[in-house]
């Protein structure tokens, strides 16, 4: 009998299961591979993303780190000009991605800081960056606004004072109404337009009692010294020939650039578009929230306020505050007033407004009016008296939100060291 062919067969057999089983465990060894390769491609991408972002991170607050020194962000925590070697700020800012950077000042120098920003990324693969940044600044001292002595109430546009209403250039302290001091005060009014005193209110300035408290009035005057009607005062060269021009905002009215006293009312928290929220600060505190405050309250132009409160800041710390009411475009100069109350209290500082319809409620405002209108404010209807007080305008705020002191001016971020810390 013969067994060839039947040998020869099975050991094809043998030899086909061994090469099935070396290629499966070939292809098995291959999927393998590449699956590693695949989480590995994966586990790369995740921690390159997470290195972006915690890199973008940095840059971020660099950027902000810099621009809150060159733009004074006073009145914000953290106040990074006042931090102290070893004084952190843990999430001190948070990307759109949820990247989180810390902040620490590391060290303080005369003309210096350092701060040690740390930024942490999230995700499956999370990251961790830190970068020192040296922040050199110079001081620069910030001037305060100087308020003119125009007069007590100035108008650009006529004047109609009615009621029971005294408006008084004389030189008067911040804190007493009741004191007249003698030298150099202001007219009582001093308007673009004409001048209407009806009922029993009464504009004083000039020669008073016998003493002179003001300059020589401008222009055709009441009795020669109380007002100035008509003034051309705006046009009229100065000593030096130059001319100031009338101003067509509180800003300009102060010398300086459109959106300023707006800006500065931002930085230090007192800017407001609503009348309530107005009025709700104004008597906050008793009115001291607003001392040595810009404070800005920007409404759609054509608007007509009823009950403008102001806030009544107390004496006799010398922190005068600008109330400004404006339109949205300043120049416009079609918001109306009133009535404005400062309810059996003192405000002091100055109020600059489009139009004030009226003032009452048995208070008074020790320092300045300024109204920008041609159709001229009608104040008066009650009880009400203003000041003139040299001291008040000199004592105004500064443009930095009114907190006083010294503005970072040339401010240069020098990157001191980077690199990746372990991931927490």
């Amino acid at each position: 009998m013969t067994r060839g062919p039947t040998r020869r067969r099975g050991s094809v057999l043998v030899l086909t299961l061994i090469m099935l089983f070396l290629l499966a465990a070939l292809v098995a060894t291959l999927a393998t591979s590449v699956q590693a390769q695949a989480q590995s491609a994966v586990q790369g991408r995740e921690l390159g993303a997470s290195l972006v972002a915690a890199d973008d991170a940095l840059a971020r607050g660099k950027a902000r780190l810099v621009w809150e020194f060159a733009h004074n962000y006073r009145g914000q925590q953290p106040d990074l000009k006042a931090m102290t070697p070893g004084a952190a700020h843990p999430a001190w800012l948070t990307t759109p991605e949820g990247t989180v950077v810390d902040i620490a000042c590391a060290r303080v120098g005369e003309d210096f800081l350092d701060f040690l920003l740390t930024a942490r990324s999230s995700g499956p693969a999370p990251r961790e960056l830190e970068m020192v940044v040296r922040i050199r600044y110079q001081l620069t001292t910030v001037p305060r606004l100087r308020g003119g002595a125009d007069g007590c109430l100035v108008a650009f546009g006529p004047v109609t004072v009615t009621g029971n209403f005294e408006i008084d250039g004389r030189d008067h302290p911040a804190h007493d109404p009741y004191t007249v001091l003698a030298g150099t005060g202001s007219p009582g009014i001093t308007a673009t337009g004409r001048v209407t005193l009806q009922g029993s209110s009464v504009a004083v300035g000039g020669t008073a009692d016998g003493v002179d408290h003001t300059p020589a009035s401008r222009g055709t005057a009441k009795d020669g010294e109380h007002y100035d009607a008509q003034t051309t005062v705006w046009s009229e060269p100065d000593a030096e020939g130059n001319v100031r021009g009338v101003p067509d905002s509180a800003d300009a009215y102060f010398g300086l650039q459109h959106g300023d006293l707006k800006a500065a009312a931002q930085a230090s928290g007192t800017y407001f578009t609503d009348l309530a929220a107005y009025n709700a600060f104004a008597r906050s505190e008793g009115g001291a929230a607003a001392a040595g405050k810009i404070v800005y309250l920007e409404v759609p132009n054509g608007s007509k306020l009823e009950t403008l409160e102001l806030p009544r800041n107390p004496a006799p710390e010398h922190k005068p505050a600008v109330v400004v009411v404006a339109g949205q475009d300043p120049t416009r100069h079609d918001v109306q007033v009133g009535p404005v109350h400062c309810n059996n209290g003192i405000y002091q500082g100055v109020l600059l407004a489009d139009r004030i319809m009226n003032m009452n409620g048995n208070g008074a405002l020790i320092g300045q009016v300024v109204t920008f209108t041609d159709t001229g404010p009608s104040v008066g209807s009650g009880t009400f008296n203003l000041y003139f007080s040299n001291e008040v305008l000199t004592n105004l705020p500064r443009t930095d939100g009114g907190v006083g002191g010294d503005l970072p001016t040339g401010v240069e971020p020098v990157v001191l060291m980077w690199r990746e810390a372990a991931a927490r």
